[in-house]
């Protein structure tokens, strides 16, 4: 197992909020970390609420959407081609360039299951990300079904040497499929049913 993270929004106060000038349909979905779409060209945000322009901002009303700053791409790009998975948006009023990160490869979560005991139980505690490491080492990368940005340790240390704001770390972990398999014959209640899927068979030793 090896320990990753997940780079969330850190909730500072004063940070700013931006709102776009048109709306579109499905919303949210052209921000997932692994959409390949684009939001479309003639979109134009602007500063609907608060001053500080920390290097991790959202969307006024929906601050499940995260924008990044063009310092933490900096520190980004240093181990991964951000090129091919970052674009700039359209944002008046602000000294720093933001960008949404986009077409991300993903990795397989195993847990949503232990999620879903959570939202039943909140007073167990928020459980980390579980997934199934390949074979590509990504050191950025996305979760399946998520809006979640994982990074490598290395990325980790990076973005704190760097100290980019507003931003927090939650731990999550990447098995091996054959580590994947003993942590659900361990937990069965908190484990997917992926053992017999196509895509899990794959990852296998021949």
């Amino acid at each position: 197992m090896i320990t990753y993270y997940e780079m969330n929004f850190g909730w500072k106060r004063s940070c700013i909020e931006i709102e776009p000038n048109i709306d579109i349909i499905d919303y949210i979905s052209y921000f997932k970390p692994f959409e390949h779409r684009r939001i479309p060209e003639d979109m134009i945000f602007r500063v609907k609420a608060f001053k500080k322009e920390y290097d991790i901002i959202g969307v006024y009303e929906c601050m499940t959407i995260h924008m990044y700053s063009n310092g933490l791409i900096y520190v980004l790009n240093q181990f991964t081609d951000m090129s091919k998975y970052c674009y700039k948006i359209n944002l008046s009023d602000v000294i720093k360039e933001y960008y949404v990160i986009y077409n991300l490869p993903t990795n397989r979560m195993i847990n949503d299951k232990e999620f879903d005991c959570w939202m039943d139980n909140p007073s167990l505690g928020i459980p980390p990300i579980r997934f199934i490491i390949d074979e590509n080492d990504y050191k950025v990368f996305s979760m399946d079904k998520r809006l979640s940005i994982l990074v490598s340790e290395v990325v980790k240390q990076a973005l704190k040497k760097a100290k980019i704001t507003n931003v927090e770390f939650e731990e999550a972990y990447g098995y091996t499929p054959e580590e994947a398999l003993e942590w659900a014959r361990e937990n069965p209640d908190l484990a997917d049913d992926f053992a017999d899927k196509a895509w899990f068979k794959k990852l296998l030793p021949k």
